[in-house]
This record gives C-alpha cells, structure tokens and sequence, in this order.
C-alpha cells in the first residue's frame, strides 16, 4: 500500500480570479461550474448548502463542481479585507487585474491550504494496492477509513486529521470541513443508479486533481 501525491491543478485557480474580472457570480469552464456567494444559500428543500461559514458579511465563499453531475462539490472561504484588496484591483475599463501578483492564482497560502486538505482527506480514504499477479496498483478503501465509518453514527462527526472531521450525513452523502469552517468538501453517489462513493473519489481525482506514485 502507497501514498499518492494528490496535488491540485493549481491552473483552476484562475477560474476563481475570473470571478473578479468578469465582474460575476458564477462562470462555466469547460465542463466546470465556480459560484460566489457573498450571501447566506439555501436549497429548495429548505437545508443550507454546505458552504463554509462567514465570519462577516463581506466574506465571500467560492465553489467548484462539475457540470452535469453531483459527485463533488469544493467550497472555500475568502475573507472580507481579501475580497475587497481583489476588487480593487480590477481595470474599471478592461476588466482584468491591475496587479498580477494580487490574485487568488499567485496566493500560495490559499493555494497551499486547498491542496494540503485535498490530499489528507484522499489519503485518509484510499491508497494505492499493488496486485502481483495483474502487476499493476489499484484504488482501495483504506481499513482505518472502513473501521472509522462503521464505528460512527449518522449524523455524527470524527477528526480524522490535525484539522479535518469527517461528517456522515447520509448514506449517499459524506462532508468534510475544517475546524475553522472555512473549508468544505462534499462527495456524494447515487446507489440507486448503481454508483458508490469510489464513483465520487475517482472522478474528483480525475477531474481537477495532479496524481503521481
């Protein structure tokens, strides 16, 4: 059993900056959907979306998901004195940033604490099995994860990192957040179309995630 080395393409990072260039709420990339909520949303069904939790009301929080499916969601919080030193600094004619440096792309402690959440929850999750008669390595759950899911309560939260609890609301449905609250990643499957919840890791990992043995 191995780690991976996850790493997050650092290149969607300019999607979030389009947000402030663009001067919108929501931008479609390809396949990809970003949201920026600078209010509290609400689902249909009354349930606030999982979104991480402002600390005053300037705060804006930033989601990814993909278009066309429900397997993930990635939501992250910038603070209020952050969003405004990013909305100065677009041209007020041309629409791009005055400063490159002051960006979400060029922010290494944003980029460091998304990528360093990512990783550790996936590596909590899965490792890498390497089968000798197929000489090849395949994804698997990791006991640790299995032993901890089985153990918890619907409904109930576990620290499975130094910052990270792991929050089973469904059976369909797992949350991850931060202790500040200020990061939240959601998987979620469909078992009645006959996905899992390795459905969800496996196209996360595809879909915006560097992997490397």
């Amino acid at each position: 059993m191995i780690d991976m080395n996850y790493t997050f393409d650092r290149d969607i990072m300019r999607w979030f900056d389009y947000l402030f260039e663009n001067r919108t709420n929501t931008l479609r990339v390809d396949n990809f959907i970003c949201n920026m909520y600078d209010e509290l949303v609400y689902e249909s069904m009354g349930k606030r979306l999982p979104l991480p939790v402002k600390k005053f009301k300037d705060d804006n929080v930033i989601s990814l998901e993909k278009k066309g499916s429900n397997f993930w969601t990635i939501s992250f919080l910038l603070p209020s004195k952050y969003v405004y030193r990013l909305r100065e600094n677009v041209h007020p004619y041309f629409g791009h940033y005055i400063y490159e440096n002051i960006s979400i792309y060029n922010n290494d402690e944003v980029y460091s604490l998304i990528n360093k959440y990512i990783a550790d929850i996936l590596n909590f999750m899965v490792d890498y099995v390497y089968y000798p008669e197929e000489g090849d390595y395949y994804i698997d759950y990791r006991d640790d994860f299995i032993k901890t899911c089985s153990s918890l309560e619907l409904g109930k939260r576990v620290l499975i990192t130094d910052d990270i609890y792991m929050w089973i609301k469904s059976d369909e449905e797992i949350d991850f957040v931060n202790r500040s609250k200020s990061f939240n990643m959601k998987l979620r499957f469909d078992s009645s179309s006959g996905q899992e919840l390795m459905d969800a890791i496996i196209d996360l990992s595809r879909s915006i995630l560097l992997t490397r043995r």
